[in-house]
């Protein structure tokens, strides 16, 4: 979120605050962390986002295994 301050006066006045950009932050993670950095001139963010959906996780089963550990 940003903010514009409008300075010349004797007392700063603060707009009202408007999002700087869309950005949905990942939370793979799992627990709190900060998923984002600020440059240190104040211009750029380098946010954490999920590259793709997750992949469904699945299961296989194998009956009978023992006869092909004889093989």
């Amino acid at each position: 979120m940003g903010v514009d301050i409008k300075l010349g006066t004797a007392v700063p006045e603060a707009g009202s605050a408007h999002p700087l950009f869309a950005a949905r932050a990942s939370d793979t993670l799992g627990f709190q962390t900060r998923q984002y950095a600020v440059s240190a001139d104040g211009q750029r963010f380098l946010v954490v986002m999920p590259v793709a959906e997750p992949a469904a996780n699945t299961i296989t089963v194998v009956l009978d295994w023992t006869a092909r550990l004889k093989r």
